[in-house]
């Protein structure tokens, strides 16, 4: 399987230049002028003294700066998951023409964009200052949370299996409780809480009787002989 994993900045390279293997911080200026490796999946690193960016083979791409900061654009991922929900402080969506944006802003700051575009299979997604895993074979993208900020320990994380499934994600705070209620695409609802200490409270979810749609808000009529059924 072959996958990238970003918590920090450093990276197992060989140098194009000498062809040793190296471990490099690539949070930190290279020591002579502008270097360039290559990872073992075939990542280009190019290194210089504002950063380093990153160009994965199917065509991913990654930009660290020297003060941390960590922007990824990943132009064609097929899911999106985000491993705990209780990471995420905010969920916007809207819809624009053809296109649906989804704008996630994780606690610590840490930013996440998904652009699904309609009859097109797969979405654009860019972060910033995102902890992740990308399984590159299966297009599949796991979202964890704001680099150097610790994920809430909770008894019990609901996964967002993927992000751009939700039809409306609306998220309440009240007496040191934090409620998030979901809508999803299928027709379901989901209801997720807990409490500032990390304690569980309650995970429910039921079906509605809002007509289930796809992704590019069409009901799922099938069509027999040219004909609706």
């Amino acid at each position: 399987m072959w996958s990238t994993t970003y918590r920090v900045g450093i990276a197992s390279v060989t140098n194009q230049e000498t062809k040793e293997q190296t471990v490099v911080d690539l949070t930190k200026p290279p020591e002579n002028g502008i270097v360039q490796y290559v990872s073992s999946n075939g990542t280009q690193v190019i290194h210089i003294e504002e950063g380093a960016l990153m160009t994965s083979p199917d065509g991913n791409i990654t930009m660290h700066t020297p003060n941390g900061d960590s922007t990824s654009v990943l132009p064609n991922v097929l899911r999106v998951q985000v491993e705990s929900v209780a990471e995420v402080e905010a969920h916007e969506i809207e819809q624009i023409g053809d296109r649906t944006e989804h704008v996630l802003t994780f606690r610590g700051g840490g930013l996440l964009g998904c652009t699904l575009i309609k009859r097109r299979r797969t979405i654009e997604v860019v972060m910033h200052n995102l902890g992740f895993e990308f399984d590159h074979q299966q297009g599949h993208l796991n979202v964890q949370s704001t680099l150097g900020i610790a994920p809430l320990r909770l008894q019990r994380a609901m996964c967002a299996s993927c992000i751009c499934d939700i039809m409306a994600h609306n998220i309440y705070k009240a007496f040191g409780t934090t409620t998030h209620v979901l809508q999803f695409c299928d027709g379901h609802d989901a209801e997720y809480a807990y409490n500032d200490r990390g304690e569980f409270i309650n995970q429910s979810c039921e079906m509605t009787r809002r007509p289930p749609i796809d992704r590019d808000g069409n009901s799922p009529i099938r069509l027999f002989c040219g004909k609706k059924i």
